[in-house]
């Protein structure tokens, strides 16, 4: 796991935290086998936190090596959709860290598919944390 700040929620399979002081980037990380209902369960505490804070936030996905791309059981499309229809005023950006290309495909479906283009500009797939704080910082510059 990456050293961050502030520790919200840990369990077996994933750890949710503020990765900076400032609590404008919050990391969920992945770590093992996970559910749509446990993805729901993260996002519901991630919606807390985020409506905690009045200023803009980033959401950092980090899936780890022995998490799989998708959370397991059915229902994909509608569960993407549902977690894109989560959107707050002041969260900026939601980055997926390590994530395979058929998720972004997952993402790209559903948006075109129940008009979510304006949710669906918040999204990045990065390769690496570097990569992810960089998109970030260009972000906050007003270069993205």
């Amino acid at each position: 796991m990456l050293n961050t700040h502030t520790v919200i929620v840990q369990q077996h399979n994933y750890r949710l935290s503020w990765f900076d002081s400032d609590r404008s980037v919050l990391l969920c990380e992945i770590v093992g086998s996970w559910t749509w209902g446990e993805a729901h369960q993260e996002i519901k505490i991630i919606t807390q936190m985020i409506k905690g804070v009045e200023h803009p936030v980033y959401t950092i996905f980090f899936i780890g090596e022995k998490a799989p791309f998708l959370p397991h059981g059915t229902g994909a499309i509608n569960s993407i959709k549902q977690l894109m229809q989560h959107s707050y005023p002041n969260e900026q950006l939601v980055i997926f860290v390590k994530q395979s290309m058929i998720v972004r495909h997952f993402v790209d479906i559903v948006a075109k598919a129940y008009r979510l283009d304006t949710e669906r500009q918040k999204y990045r797939f990065v390769q690496t944390m570097g990569e992810a704080i960089w998109l970030i910082e260009q972000h906050r510059k007003g270069l993205l």
